[in-house]
């Protein structure tokens, strides 16, 4: 009677019990992996658009003036009889619409180099964030029919490793001069 108790009663085995656990374990393993890269991949977004943000503020501020430059007949700014004039093709010069001569050019703020425009009457100022490095800038002047000038920048976003982003953001912009 005691052995039929016995036998009749259901219950699990330890290999059963330790399969189990595996499975359990192996589950919640592949589900934490996938959590986490899908919060990397977000964060990289978040990085990304930040970047973009800032140099779209950026180009939008130095298009503004590269479109509307004046010629510099005396020569004061730049080449006289010039709309433009790049310094080793790092800086761009010009005089803007309201007589100011203006500089763009990358600038050190404390080991991150920085978009910086220099005004003789109101002095310099950062156009990038403090987070956002230029690493290479470039200009290249037409000055043939049609003046123009490209722009060639590398940015990236300062951070942890996850949260870099390295973009090439290149524009072109023609002047408005019309002889």
């Amino acid at each position: 009677m005691i052995g039929d108790k016995i036998k009749k009663q259901k219950g699990f085995t330890l290999l059963e019990i330790l399969i189990s656990i595996s499975i359990f374990t192996a589950s919640i393993l592949m589900i934490t992996q996938i959590f986490l890269k899908i919060n990397e991949g977000q964060r990289n977004i978040i990085a990304a658009q930040n970047v973009q943000e800032s140099m779209k503020y950026a180009f939008e501020v130095m298009s503004k003036e590269i479109r509307n430059p004046i010629r510099d007949t005396a020569g004061t700014c730049i080449t006289a009889g010039s709309a433009y004039e790049e310094t080793g093709n790092v800086s761009l010069k010009f005089l803007n619409q309201f007589g100011e001569c203006i500089e763009y050019k990358r600038e050190n703020d404390g080991g991150v180099y920085r978009l910086v425009i220099v005004r003789d009457l109101s002095g310099s100022v950062f156009v990038t964030p403090d987070d956002i490095e230029v690493s290479n800038l470039y200009f290249d002047v037409n000055n043939t029919n049609q003046e123009r000038v490209t722009m060639l920048i590398d940015v990236n976003a300062i951070g942890k490793e996850i949260d870099v982003q390295k973009m090439k953001i290149q524009t072109t912009i023609s002047a408005r001069l019309y002889d």
